[in-house]
Protein backbone atom coordinates (compact mmCIF):
# COMPACT_ATOMS: atom_id res chain seq x y z
CA UNK A 1 0.00 0.00 0.00
CA UNK A 2 2.98 2.38 0.20
CA UNK A 3 2.98 2.96 -3.51
CA UNK A 4 1.31 6.43 -4.61
CA UNK A 5 -2.45 5.82 -4.19
CA UNK A 6 -2.37 2.16 -2.71
CA UNK A 7 -4.09 -0.19 -0.74
CA UNK A 8 -3.06 -2.34 1.58
CA UNK A 9 -1.95 -5.90 0.76
CA UNK A 10 -4.93 -8.00 0.31
CA UNK A 11 -7.15 -5.06 -1.15
CA UNK A 12 -10.00 -6.30 -3.23
CA UNK A 13 -9.70 -5.68 -7.36
CA UNK A 14 -12.93 -2.84 -5.93
CA UNK A 15 -10.69 -0.98 -4.10
CA UNK A 16 -8.33 -0.85 -6.61
CA UNK A 17 -10.39 0.34 -9.28
CA UNK A 18 -11.26 2.90 -6.38
CA UNK A 19 -7.80 3.83 -6.31
CA UNK A 20 -7.36 4.45 -9.59
CA UNK A 21 -10.33 6.63 -10.18
CA UNK A 22 -9.05 8.92 -6.81
CA UNK A 23 -6.02 9.16 -8.69
CA UNK A 24 -7.28 10.39 -11.65
CA UNK A 25 -9.81 12.62 -9.79
CA UNK A 26 -7.25 14.58 -7.72
CA UNK A 27 -3.77 14.45 -10.10
CA UNK A 28 -5.49 14.45 -13.96
CA UNK A 29 -7.48 17.10 -13.20
CA UNK A 30 -3.94 19.14 -11.72
CA UNK A 31 -2.09 17.82 -15.03
CA UNK A 32 -5.15 19.10 -16.85
CA UNK A 33 -5.03 22.43 -15.25
CA UNK A 34 -1.20 22.63 -15.59
CA UNK A 35 -1.08 21.71 -19.55
CA UNK A 36 -3.98 24.56 -19.79
CA UNK A 37 -1.75 26.71 -18.15
CA UNK A 38 1.46 25.81 -20.32
CA UNK A 39 -1.22 26.62 -23.40
CA UNK A 40 -2.09 30.11 -21.94
CA UNK A 41 1.18 31.09 -22.09
CA UNK A 42 2.28 30.06 -25.16
CA UNK A 43 -0.99 32.11 -26.21
CA UNK A 44 0.25 35.02 -23.99
CA UNK A 45 3.13 35.12 -26.19
CA UNK A 46 1.79 34.92 -29.37
CA UNK A 47 -0.84 37.49 -28.83
CA UNK A 48 0.88 39.53 -26.63
CA UNK A 49 -1.75 39.99 -23.82
CA UNK A 50 -3.11 37.29 -21.26
CA UNK A 51 -5.19 34.54 -22.98
CA UNK A 52 -7.33 33.44 -20.01
CA UNK A 53 -8.39 29.66 -19.72
CA UNK A 54 -9.88 29.24 -15.90
CA UNK A 55 -13.24 30.63 -15.45
CA UNK A 56 -14.54 31.80 -12.23
CA UNK A 57 -17.10 29.70 -10.43
CA UNK A 58 -18.93 29.41 -6.98
CA UNK A 59 -20.12 26.99 -5.02
CA UNK A 60 -22.26 27.79 -1.93
CA UNK A 61 -24.89 25.66 0.03
CA UNK A 62 -28.39 27.02 0.78
CA UNK A 63 -28.68 30.08 3.38
CA UNK A 64 -29.99 29.10 5.81
CA UNK A 65 -29.87 26.87 9.07
CA UNK A 66 -26.30 26.16 10.70
CA UNK A 67 -24.64 28.99 8.56
CA UNK A 68 -26.30 31.51 10.07
CA UNK A 69 -26.28 30.21 13.89
CA UNK A 70 -22.26 29.35 13.21
CA UNK A 71 -21.95 33.03 11.39
CA UNK A 72 -23.56 34.63 14.92
CA UNK A 73 -21.19 32.54 17.22
CA UNK A 74 -17.99 33.75 14.58
CA UNK A 75 -18.91 36.92 14.91
CA UNK A 76 -19.52 37.22 19.14
CA UNK A 77 -16.38 35.44 19.50
CA UNK A 78 -14.39 37.88 17.18
CA UNK A 79 -16.08 41.03 19.17
CA UNK A 80 -14.75 39.51 22.67
CA UNK A 81 -12.23 42.10 24.11
CA UNK A 82 -8.67 41.01 23.66
CA UNK A 83 -6.03 43.27 25.71
CA UNK A 84 -2.97 43.78 23.72
CA UNK A 85 -3.99 42.48 20.35
CA UNK A 86 -5.52 45.96 18.89
CA UNK A 87 -9.25 46.04 18.35
CA UNK A 88 -11.69 42.96 17.84
CA UNK A 89 -12.74 42.29 14.11
CA UNK A 90 -15.51 44.78 13.24
CA UNK A 91 -17.28 43.76 9.57
CA UNK A 92 -17.43 46.78 7.01
CA UNK A 93 -17.62 45.18 3.55
CA UNK A 94 -19.08 48.49 2.01
CA UNK A 95 -15.53 50.52 3.39
CA UNK A 96 -13.03 47.78 4.31
CA UNK A 97 -13.45 44.72 1.70
CA UNK A 98 -10.65 45.46 -0.17
CA UNK A 99 -8.26 45.76 3.06
CA UNK A 100 -6.08 42.29 3.56
CA UNK A 101 -4.38 40.47 6.37
CA UNK A 102 -1.23 38.66 4.99
CA UNK A 103 -0.03 35.56 7.33
CA UNK A 104 3.11 33.66 6.80
CA UNK A 105 4.07 30.22 7.92
CA UNK A 106 7.94 29.38 8.25
CA UNK A 107 10.61 28.33 10.48
CA UNK A 108 12.68 31.27 11.33
CA UNK A 109 11.55 34.67 8.89
CA UNK A 110 10.70 35.17 5.35
CA UNK A 111 13.82 34.93 3.27
CA UNK A 112 11.65 36.58 0.61
CA UNK A 113 10.41 39.82 2.22
CA UNK A 114 12.26 42.18 0.07
CA UNK A 115 9.75 40.46 -2.74
CA UNK A 116 6.73 41.00 -0.20
CA UNK A 117 7.83 44.60 0.82
CA UNK A 118 8.18 45.61 -3.01
CA UNK A 119 4.55 44.32 -2.97
CA UNK A 120 3.29 46.28 -0.56
CA UNK A 121 4.41 49.17 -1.86
CA UNK A 122 2.06 48.90 -4.57
CA UNK A 123 -1.26 48.61 -2.10
CA UNK A 124 -3.68 51.18 -1.51
CA UNK A 125 -2.36 53.27 1.25
CA UNK A 126 -3.19 51.31 4.43
CA UNK A 127 -4.94 48.59 2.93
CA UNK A 128 -2.92 45.59 4.09
CA UNK A 129 -1.28 43.99 7.31
CA UNK A 130 1.42 41.18 8.48
CA UNK A 131 1.22 38.25 10.95
CA UNK A 132 3.64 35.09 11.02
CA UNK A 133 3.74 32.26 12.78
CA UNK A 134 7.73 31.18 13.18
CA UNK A 135 8.53 27.92 15.46
CA UNK A 136 12.32 29.17 16.02
CA UNK A 137 11.79 32.99 15.32
CA UNK A 138 14.65 35.24 14.33
CA UNK A 139 14.62 37.95 17.08
CA UNK A 140 16.06 40.29 14.51
CA UNK A 141 12.84 39.63 11.71
CA UNK A 142 10.22 40.00 14.46
CA UNK A 143 11.77 43.00 15.60
CA UNK A 144 11.24 43.99 11.96
CA UNK A 145 7.72 42.98 11.90
CA UNK A 146 6.52 44.37 14.98
CA UNK A 147 7.76 47.86 13.64
CA UNK A 148 6.66 47.57 9.87
CA UNK A 149 4.35 50.38 8.78
CA UNK A 150 5.72 52.43 11.87
CA UNK A 151 4.43 49.72 14.47
CA UNK A 152 0.76 49.94 16.34
CA UNK A 153 -0.39 46.44 15.47
CA UNK A 154 0.03 46.34 11.91
CA UNK A 155 2.85 43.45 12.08
CA UNK A 156 2.82 40.63 14.14
CA UNK A 157 4.12 37.42 15.26
CA UNK A 158 2.21 34.58 16.84
CA UNK A 159 4.03 33.87 20.69
CA UNK A 160 5.22 31.13 21.19
CA UNK A 161 2.96 29.52 23.56
CA UNK A 162 0.40 29.43 19.89
CA UNK A 163 2.93 28.33 17.86
CA UNK A 164 2.85 24.59 17.08
CA UNK A 165 6.19 22.88 17.33
CA UNK A 166 7.56 19.81 15.69
CA UNK A 167 6.71 18.32 12.10
CA UNK A 168 3.41 20.04 10.82
CA UNK A 169 3.01 18.33 7.26
CA UNK A 170 0.43 15.61 7.63
CA UNK A 171 -0.83 16.69 10.93
CA UNK A 172 -3.83 18.47 12.59
CA UNK A 173 -0.84 20.66 14.21
CA UNK A 174 -0.93 22.56 10.47
CA UNK A 175 -5.08 23.06 11.05
CA UNK A 176 -4.13 24.44 14.23
CA UNK A 177 -1.73 26.94 13.13
CA UNK A 178 -3.53 27.92 10.81
CA UNK A 179 -6.36 28.93 12.65
CA UNK A 180 -4.19 30.87 15.32
CA UNK A 181 -3.38 32.71 12.28
CA UNK A 182 -6.53 33.48 11.65
CA UNK A 183 -7.43 34.61 14.78
CA UNK A 184 -4.84 37.20 15.13
CA UNK A 185 -4.99 38.62 11.90
CA UNK A 186 -8.38 39.70 12.28
CA UNK A 187 -6.79 41.68 15.51
CA UNK A 188 -4.54 43.60 12.98
CA UNK A 189 -5.32 47.24 12.84
CA UNK A 190 -3.99 48.21 9.71
CA UNK A 191 -3.97 52.35 8.59
CA UNK A 192 -6.79 52.40 7.03
CA UNK A 193 -8.81 52.15 10.16
CA UNK A 194 -10.31 48.57 8.78
CA UNK A 195 -10.33 45.65 9.85
CA UNK A 196 -8.63 42.94 7.41
CA UNK A 197 -11.65 41.27 5.85
CA UNK A 198 -9.11 38.95 4.14
CA UNK A 199 -6.86 36.31 5.20
CA UNK A 200 -4.70 35.08 2.93
CA UNK A 201 -2.15 32.40 3.69
CA UNK A 202 1.62 31.95 2.32
CA UNK A 203 4.26 29.93 3.07
CA UNK A 204 7.89 31.03 3.41
CA UNK A 205 8.71 30.19 -0.75
CA UNK A 206 5.48 31.65 -1.49
CA UNK A 207 5.66 34.99 -3.79
CA UNK A 208 3.18 37.62 -5.36
CA UNK A 209 3.10 37.78 -9.07
CA UNK A 210 1.10 40.39 -9.36
CA UNK A 211 0.67 44.17 -8.44
CA UNK A 212 -0.89 44.58 -5.00
CA UNK A 213 -3.68 47.14 -6.04
CA UNK A 214 -5.03 45.14 -8.39
CA UNK A 215 -4.92 42.08 -6.39
CA UNK A 216 -7.17 43.84 -3.63
CA UNK A 217 -9.31 44.76 -6.49
CA UNK A 218 -10.12 41.66 -7.53
CA UNK A 219 -10.58 40.69 -3.61
CA UNK A 220 -13.14 43.96 -3.46
CA UNK A 221 -15.06 42.39 -6.50
CA UNK A 222 -15.20 39.10 -4.61
CA UNK A 223 -16.46 40.42 -1.20
CA UNK A 224 -17.91 37.68 0.75
CA UNK A 225 -16.76 34.71 -1.16
CA UNK A 226 -13.44 32.96 0.15
CA UNK A 227 -11.07 32.08 -3.25
CA UNK A 228 -10.43 28.51 -2.58
CA UNK A 229 -9.13 26.14 -5.72
CA UNK A 230 -11.62 23.03 -6.59
CA UNK A 231 -9.21 19.99 -6.32
CA UNK A 232 -11.92 17.60 -6.33
CA UNK A 233 -13.79 15.47 -3.72
CA UNK A 234 -14.53 12.42 -2.18
CA UNK A 235 -17.35 9.99 -0.97
CA UNK A 236 -16.49 8.36 2.66
CA UNK A 237 -17.80 4.59 1.71
CA UNK A 238 -17.82 3.83 5.65
CA UNK A 239 -19.22 6.26 7.62
CA UNK A 240 -18.43 4.22 11.18
CA UNK A 241 -14.66 5.00 10.51
CA UNK A 242 -15.18 8.71 10.23
CA UNK A 243 -18.10 9.43 12.50
CA UNK A 244 -19.25 13.30 12.64
CA UNK A 245 -17.96 13.65 9.53
CA UNK A 246 -19.81 14.94 5.77
CA UNK A 247 -20.17 12.34 3.28
CA UNK A 248 -18.34 13.91 0.87
CA UNK A 249 -15.11 15.77 1.08
CA UNK A 250 -13.61 18.20 -0.56
CA UNK A 251 -9.71 19.46 -0.98
CA UNK A 252 -8.27 22.32 -1.92
CA UNK A 253 -4.71 23.39 -1.16
CA UNK A 254 -3.78 25.12 2.28
CA UNK A 255 -2.45 28.63 1.11
CA UNK A 256 -6.10 30.03 0.44
CA UNK A 257 -7.40 33.37 0.78
CA UNK A 258 -10.61 33.41 3.01
CA UNK A 259 -12.96 36.08 3.91
CA UNK A 260 -11.88 36.76 7.30
CA UNK A 261 -15.57 35.94 8.91
CA UNK A 262 -15.10 32.61 7.50
CA UNK A 263 -11.95 32.02 8.89
CA UNK A 264 -13.21 32.89 12.18
CA UNK A 265 -15.94 31.20 11.93
CA UNK A 266 -13.40 27.90 11.17
CA UNK A 267 -11.11 29.26 14.36
CA UNK A 268 -13.94 29.40 16.98
CA UNK A 269 -14.90 25.64 16.47
CA UNK A 270 -11.59 23.95 16.70
CA UNK A 271 -12.31 21.52 19.10
CA UNK A 272 -15.54 20.55 17.51
CA UNK A 273 -12.72 20.21 14.22
CA UNK A 274 -9.95 18.20 16.11
CA UNK A 275 -12.91 15.83 17.34
CA UNK A 276 -14.11 14.85 14.22
CA UNK A 277 -10.84 14.70 12.29
CA UNK A 278 -8.21 13.07 14.63
CA UNK A 279 -9.80 10.07 15.97
CA UNK A 280 -8.39 7.08 18.36
CA UNK A 281 -9.40 5.06 15.01
CA UNK A 282 -8.12 6.97 12.30
CA UNK A 283 -4.95 6.53 11.09
CA UNK A 284 -2.45 8.79 9.03
CA UNK A 285 0.69 7.70 6.73
CA UNK A 286 2.65 10.44 4.98
CA UNK A 287 0.57 11.92 2.08
CA UNK A 288 -3.15 9.97 2.98
CA UNK A 289 -5.66 10.53 5.26
CA UNK A 290 -6.93 6.76 5.96
CA UNK A 291 -10.40 5.78 6.67
CA UNK A 292 -10.89 2.08 7.15
CA UNK A 293 -9.50 0.51 4.16
CA UNK A 294 -10.60 3.86 2.10
CA UNK A 295 -6.80 6.51 1.47
CA UNK A 296 -7.84 9.65 0.61
CA UNK A 297 -4.21 11.56 -0.83
CA UNK A 298 -3.30 15.04 0.64
CA UNK A 299 -2.80 16.35 3.98
CA UNK A 300 -4.97 17.35 6.99
CA UNK A 301 -4.80 21.40 6.08
CA UNK A 302 -5.99 20.44 2.36
CA UNK A 303 -9.11 18.26 3.26
CA UNK A 304 -10.44 19.92 6.50
CA UNK A 305 -11.37 23.68 5.67
CA UNK A 306 -12.67 23.06 1.77
CA UNK A 307 -14.91 20.32 3.56
CA UNK A 308 -15.67 22.56 6.81
CA UNK A 309 -16.51 25.21 4.65
CA UNK A 310 -19.34 23.81 2.49
CA UNK A 311 -20.29 21.65 5.94
CA UNK A 312 -20.72 25.42 7.02
CA UNK A 313 -22.61 26.80 4.31
CA UNK A 314 -20.28 29.21 3.23
CA UNK A 315 -19.99 30.68 -0.16
CA UNK A 316 -16.77 30.16 -2.12
CA UNK A 317 -15.22 31.25 -5.70
CA UNK A 318 -13.16 28.91 -7.80
CA UNK A 319 -10.02 29.62 -8.59
CA UNK A 320 -8.22 30.52 -5.70
CA UNK A 321 -5.08 33.17 -6.32
CA UNK A 322 -1.95 31.16 -6.08
CA UNK A 323 -0.82 28.58 -9.01
CA UNK A 324 1.84 25.99 -7.96
CA UNK A 325 3.20 23.43 -11.10
CA UNK A 326 3.02 19.82 -11.16
CA UNK A 327 5.72 18.48 -12.57
CA UNK A 328 9.47 18.45 -14.09
CA UNK A 329 12.16 20.82 -13.22
CA UNK A 330 13.40 20.97 -9.58
CA UNK A 331 11.15 18.28 -8.18
CA UNK A 332 11.68 18.22 -4.61
CA UNK A 333 13.92 20.84 -3.49
CA UNK A 334 12.13 23.25 -1.38
CA UNK A 335 10.83 21.25 1.84
CA UNK A 336 11.89 17.56 0.38
CA UNK A 337 8.37 17.51 -1.48
CA UNK A 338 6.51 18.95 -4.38
CA UNK A 339 5.20 20.91 -6.26
CA UNK A 340 8.53 22.41 -8.48
CA UNK A 341 10.45 24.77 -6.84
CA UNK A 342 12.31 28.11 -8.92
CA UNK A 343 15.36 28.63 -7.64
CA UNK A 344 16.83 30.78 -9.90
CA UNK A 345 16.60 33.67 -12.08
CA UNK A 346 15.63 31.91 -15.49
CA UNK A 347 13.04 29.77 -13.67
CA UNK A 348 11.28 32.30 -11.64
CA UNK A 349 10.44 34.26 -14.21
CA UNK A 350 9.34 31.64 -16.19
CA UNK A 351 6.67 30.69 -13.51
CA UNK A 352 5.82 35.09 -13.26
CA UNK A 353 5.14 34.25 -16.81
CA UNK A 354 3.07 30.89 -16.46
CA UNK A 355 0.89 32.04 -13.44
CA UNK A 356 0.53 36.01 -12.88
CA UNK A 357 -2.19 35.91 -16.15
CA UNK A 358 -4.97 34.07 -13.96
CA UNK A 359 -3.38 33.93 -10.19
CA UNK A 360 -2.12 36.59 -8.00
CA UNK A 361 0.11 34.71 -6.23
CA UNK A 362 2.84 31.49 -7.14
CA UNK A 363 4.80 29.04 -5.16
CA UNK A 364 7.59 27.51 -4.73
CA UNK A 365 10.26 29.84 -5.20
CA UNK A 366 14.18 29.97 -4.07
CA UNK A 367 15.65 32.77 -2.19
CA UNK A 368 18.64 32.97 -4.55
CA UNK A 369 19.54 36.90 -5.64
CA UNK A 370 18.74 36.32 -8.90
CA UNK A 371 14.97 34.59 -8.18
CA UNK A 372 13.98 37.58 -6.07
CA UNK A 373 15.28 40.01 -8.39
CA UNK A 374 13.14 37.93 -10.93
CA UNK A 375 10.18 38.07 -8.45
CA UNK A 376 10.84 41.59 -7.94
CA UNK A 377 10.25 42.74 -11.47
CA UNK A 378 7.28 40.54 -11.69
CA UNK A 379 4.98 41.91 -8.76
Amino acid sequence: WLRIGGFPRGAGKSEEKARRRLRYQFYGRQKNSDAMQRGAILLTLLLGRCATTTPLSESALPESGPLNQQNSSAEASAQEPNIGHGKAFEPNPARCSGTVAYAFMGRRNLSLWPVWENYFKGCPPGSYAVVAHFQDPDPAFVRLLEAFEGGGNVGAVLPQEQVQQGDLRFTFKMVSSMLALYRRAALLSPRNGCSPHWVHLSSESCAPIRPCAAVHAELNASSGKSRVHDWGDAVITNNETAPGLPARLYKTTQWTTLWTPHALALATIEPELKARWVRPKGRRFFGYLQFGRQHLPGAFDEWVLPTELHALGLPVRHPGLLWQHKGGGNWARIGGHGPEAFLDNQNATRACQLGRCEFSFARKFGSEEGAVKALVNCA
